[in-house]
């Protein structure tokens, strides 16, 4: 049950049989007393300080029994908040109970905390992997009249990182800039990051001049090292994709020498890997890229690096350990549901199959991408993949016809 100020001090009061006059000796008005307790005034957090420790003294000390003073000095804001975090812990309670205690945080104005809460679910389903849920949620947010720019401009991000999730770059940069544009202060961590986030949609949309000019921004204006880092990562990435691989290595390999911490080691490492490997020295792409892999602390990005090593191992020949780093990262790639990286890794697994001319396991993929909803765009790229392994078999053009209706 809620008490107002006004309750609390008059349940005291009457509990213990004091008149209001006998605050005067606390310098405490009996008519600013009387105007509190029928609700006409409401007494400021250091005036409710000095009516619980004259209650304290009148009750030597009694008054504990019914308030200690932590629980007095509660606003009935800060009672709803304690209820609430009391009973909804977890977030598994949060989400089972959702409707029922957001009716009486709305029925109290907690607009605050139903915002907090709903932004609290769509990290978790974040973390899970449910993105689509994951912006239910925030966008729920969004429609709350009392949420504050920066909390707009978080959420926005939010929805932002879901959607390249699924690779939507386009819709992904939109939500950005509306998180750029409800910031004020041009100077804070918050607007540097999202300086670099929509740099690097316009490089996923292969837009690099003007990706290359909120790298430039970030690098002429910021002064944080991380931020500084990422912008020279996303320099050389530009640079990588214009065709100038000497120059983009340069980067990497600056980074690697003086990270500012070890995900700086890890990510020059893991595309200074990658860019050996569009050069076709080997040797280099997978030392470049174990190293990556021993300091990855991420699981995601680890099984990412297993993928590149799958691949390297791969080209290199060596079909075993292809195998084994491509049984490593699966569940990490699959599971992210990252559909240009769920993409590479059914391309190449269903081409090793085939090169070690085993085509049932490379039609058991193809079996597997069909029962995945979110992959199933995928299915007819990866069909023609597997066919076209198998005429390179010299199949008997009545056998490869069988096949192909049999993939219908």
């Amino acid at each position: 049950m809620l008490f107002s100020a006004a309750k609390k001090i008059k349940k005291c009061r009457e509990h213990f049989g004091i008149s209001q006059y006998k605050f005067k000796q606390f310098g405490i008005n009996q008519h600013y007393l009387s105007m509190i307790e029928s609700g006409k005034r409401e007494p400021s957090s250091d005036m409710m300080k000095d009516i619980y420790n004259a209650l304290y003294q009148l009750t030597d000390g009694k008054v504990e029994n019914l308030y200690t003073k932590e629980q007095f000095l509660m606003t009935q804001d800060d009672q709803i908040r304690y209820w609430f975090e009391t009973n909804y812990s977890s977030i598994d309670q949060k989400i089972k109970d959702y409707e029922n205690y957001s009716k009486i945080l709305r029925k109290y104005k907690m607009f605050d905390l139903i915002i907090e809460n709903d932004i609290a679910i769509g990290q978790f389903y974040k973390e899970k992997g449910e993105f689509d849920l994951a912006n239910k949620f925030f966008f729920q947010c969004l429609k709350e009249k009392e949420i504050t720019k920066l909390q707009k401009s978080k959420v926005y991000r939010e929805i932002a990182l879901n959607l390249r999730r699924y690779s939507n770059y386009k819709q992904s940069w939109y939500y950005c800039l509306l998180a750029l544009d409800e910031l004020e202060d041009k100077t804070s961590n918050e607007y540097y990051q999202l300086c670099f986030d929509i740099g690097a949609m316009y490089y996923k949309l292969n837009n690099f001049e003007e990706s290359n000019k909120c790298v430039n921004y970030l690098l002429n204006h910021c002064d944080v090292p991380q931020f500084i880092s990422l912008g020279k990562l996303l320099k050389a990435l530009i640079l990588q994709e214009l065709g100038e691989n000497k120059e983009a290595q340069k980067i990497y390999k600056e980074l690697i020498q003086c990270p500012v911490d070890y995900t700086d080691f890890m990510y020059a490492n893991f595309h200074l890997s990658r860019s050996y490997f569009i050069e076709k020295e080997y040797d280099k792409a997978l030392s470049y890229s174990q190293q990556a892999l021993d300091c990855s602390l991420n699981d995601y990005r680890r099984d990412l690096i297993r993928l590149l090593i799958f691949r390297i191992h791969k080209e290199l020949g060596n079909y075993e350990e292809a195998l084994k780093y491509s049984n490593l990262s699966k569940k990490g790639i699959l599971s992210s549901s990252i559909l240009v990286h769920v993409k590479e890794w059914y391309e190449e697994s269903i081409s090793l199959f085939c090169l070690l001319k085993d085509y049932e396991t490379a039609k058991q993929l193809l079996e597997e991408v069909s029962c995945h909803h979110q992959f199933s765009s995928l299915l007819n790229e990866f069909k023609l993949l597997y066919l076209k392994y198998l005429s390179q078999e010299n199949t008997p053009i009545k056998d490869l016809m069988i096949e192909v209706l049999n993939l219908s």
